[in-house]
């Protein structure tokens, strides 16, 4: 049976799907408030937005600082991406 060969974008779609829930998680930890709650806020930001986007690279950061990105976008009303160190 011949493998079936995915798209990098296809890639991904997966790579996000798995790790979406993780995310979540985090973001209402962070900011104390439901998993629903935090899956709307997540969805409707700019890091969303810029998280899937595969060409950003902002997907490969961990669950807690995307959570501390979105906090402080949430607060401030600009998204702020940090420089690799």
């Amino acid at each position: 049976m011949a493998e079936i060969k995915k798209t990098p974008q296809e890639r991904h779609i997966g790579r996000m799907a798995l790790y979406n829930r993780t995310i979540i998680q985090a973001i209402s930890d962070k900011l104390d408030i439901s998993n629903g709650e935090a899956l709307q806020k997540f969805y409707n930001s700019e890091l969303y937005i810029q998280y899937s986007d595969e060409d950003t690279k902002v997907w490969h950061f961990s669950c807690k600082a995307l959570a501390d990105m979105l906090a402080y976008e949430l607060r401030h009303g600009k998204l702020v991406i940090p420089s690799e160190v």
